[in-house]
């Protein structure tokens, strides 16, 4: 009778193959995250180009970059001096006012109208088109400024028959995953809920979608932040020499501190704390210094800062707006 030859693998064959196909997995994988990863940076460098963009034109239609600094939810500066910082809740950011900037509140660009004060709760309040409280809607039926200014609890806030005069908007908001802000509660009125006018822009690492309905979940999504040069600094940060206060300063960690919290920010100098400091040795350019004083990138405009794959801002794979 005549052997029948075997045509099986033997079982060093099999676990060769599972061995080669295992070692090719591992090299795919890993080149195939880091395309994913380049992919959505590019990405992002493009928002961030399209904000440059936006604010540019913003500039040029008002004659000055959206400032950031915070303000309480009735539109009160609450830094404006740089020495006498106070924290609120809830507390509107420099990220915030630049949602308002290039898009408005209702997304149907921000007002034209600039200068004028109103009263909210007692204080006067500022109705610039970076304002909470900017001249969205009036009581005049045509949408002339002649009328009572309008906020979102107001009846005529979003009657298309009361909207004043607009500038923008400056970006496309569906290139952005725009995330409302409801922690904010700026419109409380049956009609006009508080997810209707408080945006972040988040960046194309951001999975969420859902409102922001806690202060403890801004760790969640991944805002562009903005920070805008103070006009009148002169130096990266106060070292306590030369005279110098904290109104010197170019820029400020308080503008976007509520949404970096320790959490979301790295311990940039190693000290063991989060504090501005890290925020400074981040921004710094380490190829500029004025005298014994260091110097930020930007100077002169501003800073938009993504927080990269890992979702913490200060580290390697920031997307920034300066050359790294």
């Amino acid at each position: 009778m005549k052997k029948q030859n075997s045509k099986a693998f033997t079982l060093v064959e099999l676990l060769t193959v599972v061995a080669i196909i295992a070692l090719l997995i591992s090299i795919l994988v890993p080149t195939v995250q880091r395309a994913q990863r380049q992919a959505k940076e590019v990405a992002i460098k493009a928002q961030h180009h399209g904000i440059t963009q936006g604010l540019e034109m913003f500039k040029s239609d008002f004659g000055y970059y959206p400032t950031s600094l915070p303000q309480t939810s009735d539109g009160v500066n609450i830094n404006d001096n740089r020495d006498n910082y106070t924290s609120v809740d809830p507390e509107i950011t420099g990220s915030h006012r630049l949602a308002f900037a290039l898009m408005g509140r209702d997304k149907l660009g921000c007002p034209a109208k600039t200068g004028a004060t109103w009263q909210v709760g007692g204080h006067d309040v500022d109705t610039d088109p970076d304002s909470v409280t900017g001249w969205y809607y009036s009581t005049s039926p045509d949408g002339s400024f002649e009328g009572t200014w309008e906020g979102p609890d107001d009846a005529d806030w979003g009657s298309p028959g009361h909207k004043t005069a607009r500038k923008g908007p400056y970006i496309n908001p569906e290139g952005f995953s725009v995330v409302a802000d409801e922690t904010m509660n700026l419109g409380t009125s049956s009609t006009n809920p508080p997810d209707d006018y408080v945006w972040l822009l988040c960046d194309k690492y951001n999975k969420k979608t859902d409102p922001i309905t806690a202060t403890s979940q801004y760790q969640n999504y991944s805002m562009i932040l903005y920070y805008k040069a103070n006009d009148r600094g002169k130096y990266l940060r106060n070292n306590g020499s030369g005279g110098t206060n904290d109104n010197d300063q170019i820029y400020y960690f308080e503008d976007n501190r509520v949404l970096t919290p320790d959490s979301r920010f790295k311990d940039v100098n190693g000290d063991g704390h989060i504090n501005e400091e890290d925020f400074f040795d981040f921004i710094q350019d380490k190829n500029a210094s004025i005298g014994n004083f260091d110097m930020p990138h930007n100077r002169e405009s501003f800073l938009l800062i993504s927080p990269g794959w890992d979702n913490t801002y200060g580290t390697d794979d920031d997307i920034v707006n300066w050359a790294r």
